[in-house]
């Protein structure tokens, strides 16, 4: 009996405090995302375009609602002629 309340006990306290590291976690992400995006935009400035795509890309996958990265990653394929995989990436910044 007494197991049964202390599970329930730490139950609740796990879920008021869960949305809060949840929330963290996720504020650690984006901030991750934009480190790699603006890497990306040092590499994209230096000529270097395979390695600011790999950036972008992995800015997008920390953030998947990122969508300067999106924006990036089609300005990339633009610039390197796959039109189609350009166009995906814009229609993904406007969803």
């Amino acid at each position: 009996m007494i197991e049964l309340k202390s599970m329930r006990v730490f139950l609740v306290i796990f879920l008021s405090i869960f949305p809060l590291l949840s929330s963290q976690a996720e504020s650690l992400l984006k901030e991750d995302a934009k480190a790699y995006r603006e890497e990306g935009y040092k590499a994209q400035s230096l000529g270097d375009l395979e390695g600011a795509l790999m950036w972008y890309q992995k800015a997008a996958q920390m953030d998947p609602h990122y969508t300067q990265a999106y924006n990036d990653i089609g300005v990339i394929y633009e610039h390197q002629g796959e039109i189609d995989l350009a166009e995906e990436m814009y229609k993904k910044t406007l969803e």
